[in-house]
């Protein structure tokens, strides 16, 4: 199996497992897409080089859930949202067996016993973690909810401003577009209109 020193999660990331090896490193089997390659890094790493690398930080990432989530326990983080890429924890993200999932990329999940459930991907590959089913869709509900609000929360911000600018000024009454302004920086009587 390939090993590498560095890694950057990727759109086709799918999870990053935490792996034994020798002298008690704990380093990571990542799955993307249709390949399977080792990390000489924690999940957890990986994970804060990740957010890094896009712009943000696990510190941030961690109170911008609880900010939309409230005071949940195990919280979903960002890692980009422009690249729309979400992960969640399968337990405490400081547990040395703790397995990460890119909320995105679960095609299917299977409880086969009442506290291990198997996690499918798109290519095929597929890992079983030791939560219940039940935990594990409500960690991917949190994941999902998180995605959910932030990208809401985008659209609605760039519907804000729709101004269609031609050199530094913005085009006003454009029959092509549905928006008219109005200059509100006057007051007017309505005597004075003729």
């Amino acid at each position: 199996m390939e090993l590498r020193e560095f890694y950057i999660i990727k759109r086709y990331t799918y999870a990053l497992i935490p792996m034994l090896v020798e002298n008690g490193y704990i380093f990571t089997k990542v799955i993307e897409g249709h390949s399977v390659f080792l990390v000489k890094l924690r999940p957890l790493q990986i994970i804060r080089d990740s957010m890094q690398y896009y712009g943000h930080d696990w510190e941030g990432a961690k109170k911008a859930a609880k900010s939309v989530l409230g005071s949940i326990h195990m919280p979903p983080v960002k890692i980009s949202g422009s690249l729309g890429i979400y992960w969640f924890p399968s337990k405490s993200p400081y547990a040395h067996d703790c397995v990460w999932f890119a909320l995105d990329h679960i095609q299917d999940r299977l409880a086969v016993a009442p506290k291990e459930t198997k996690v499918i991907f798109p290519s095929g590959y597929h890992v079983t973690v030791p939560i219940s089913l039940k935990q594990f869709n409500s960690r991917k509900h949190w994941a999902l909810e998180l995605k959910t609000t932030f990208e809401k929360r985008t659209i609605k911000e760039s519907f804000q401003w729709p101004y269609i600018y031609q050199g530094n000024l913005p085009i006003l009454n454009d029959p092509t577009t549905p928006y008219q302004f109005i200059d509100t920086s006057k007051e007017y009587n309505i005597d004075d209109i003729h």
